[in-house]
């Protein structure tokens, strides 16, 4: 059933014409800016856990070997 306040509920437009007969668009709003904001956290978390150390690693080695060169 077409709604009264739809864009054509006369079955003419603004300028006359025969319109399409179209309903109205409901809007609908979804939360997802806890969720996301939940998940984004719990992934950080997840790789400093995990891959964090392993690249401090690499990274502290990249500077040991820096500084060994620069003093032989």
């Amino acid at each position: 059933q077409r709604m009264p306040w739809a864009t054509s509920s006369t079955g003419v437009d603004r300028k006359g014409r025969p319109a399409r007969y179209r309903l109205p668009i409901e809007v609908v709003k979804i939360p997802t800016a806890r969720p996301l904001a939940e998940t984004f956290e719990r992934e950080r978390d997840r790789m400093y856990r995990e891959k964090l150390p392993e690249q401090m690693m690499k990274a502290m080695a990249y500077q040991l070997r820096l500084v060994m060169k620069r003093k032989l």
